[in-house]
């Protein structure tokens, strides 16, 4: 999605660094547990993908209402 809308920010969150060394000037990685209390804006992210991670969440519906506000 980054080479597509190369105008955009994208930001990938994981509890490890293992990202990839090469990626597009507009793609940015934190090492953060989404479990936690978020740091971002309310209001301030488009799009939020989660993948593989879900039935690892402790509290499913806090991490839902999170990502909906």
């Amino acid at each position: 999605m980054a080479e597509k809308y190369p105008n955009s920010t994208f930001r990938g969150i994981d509890l490890s660094p293992i990202q990839p060394s090469f990626v597009p000037k507009n793609v940015f990685f934190a090492v953060d547990d989404i479990e936690d209390e978020w740091v971002y804006e309310e209001g301030s992210l488009d799009y939020i993908h989660i993948r593989h991670t879900l039935f690892s969440i402790a509290d499913r519906d806090t991490l839902l209402q999170r990502a909906l506000k």
